[in-house]
């Protein structure tokens, strides 16, 4: 059974031991490296697998777990014996004897590469969303309803002439609202975390910089299994040359 997650997991383990300078693979690391069941390399020969600019690192991981029980968790690419380049997630950790000497180097091998894809794709996505919203004044945003934690993305500081990367807090967010919006706006906030109501106002907004805008502000509750609203979360955009046209 442990066979059989581990190949559904592409997660592999090996071991050295420092007496018998030997190298033992389990039968998934050795899939992953698209080598046969029972293959083990030498220490120089598995190393060899990992791309020319990773060899290096993993090198200096392994002399210093051997020398003194560094331990390591890396994210690297090598390239199989059939040509393949996998992404993969390798640990090491050092197993003493009674003298505190290093007898035993062992570890976990995974192949990750669909794991690093998917994220890749994601961080691209991110990346066309963000432009796309820079184009469009738009930004998201979310409130935490049992931490009470804001979180805005920088589309949303921009609209608020603010750096990216500006932590909100709810009050804050609220009061960058012109003065006659805030009570308004605070209403259908409350409204939509006590009673689920979502809104799509117009409001004017007052900029960190005193610059006076129209946004469009959006808010939907987000809700758990038991249905109890945890969140509300949505969109803003700066609409002043939409409304000014």
């Amino acid at each position: 059974m442990l066979e059989i997650a581990g190949h559904s997991a592409k997660f592999g383990a090996w071991r050295y031991c420092v007496r018998k300078d030997q190298v033992e693979w389990s039968t998934e690391t050795a899939r992953i490296h698209d080598e046969p069941d029972g293959f083990s390399p030498a220490i120089a020969d598995g190393i060899a697998y990992y791309i020319p600019e990773h060899r290096e690192r993993v090198t200096a991981h392994f002399r210093a777990c051997l020398d003194h029980g560094t331990p390591w968790d890396e994210t690297l690419q090598i390239i199989t014996a059939k040509g393949r380049r996998l992404w993969v997630r390798t640990t090491g950790e050092a197993e003493c004897d009674e003298s505190g000497k290093v007898v035993i180097l062992q570890g976990s091998f995974q192949d990750i590469s669909e794991l690093v894809t998917v994220r890749k794709r994601a961080e691209d996505a991110e990346r066309l969303l963000a432009i796309a919203g820079r184009a469009v004044k738009l930004g998201g945003w979310r409130v935490d309803l049992p931490s009470q934690k804001v979180m805005w993305t920088d589309g949303v500081a921009a609209i608020h002439e603010l750096p990216p990367g500006t932590p909100p807090t709810l009050k804050g967010g609220v009061d960058y609202f012109a003065p006659e919006e805030r009570d308004s706006a605070q209403k259908v906030f409350r409204d939509c975390v006590e009673h689920g109501i979502p809104f799509d106002n117009v409001r004017d907004l007052i900029t960190a910089k005193g610059n006076r805008v129209q946004v469009r502000s959006i808010g939907v509750p987000v809700k758990d299994d038991t249905g109890r609203i945890v969140a509300v979360q949505g969109a803003m955009q700066d609409i002043t040359e939409l409304t000014s046209a």
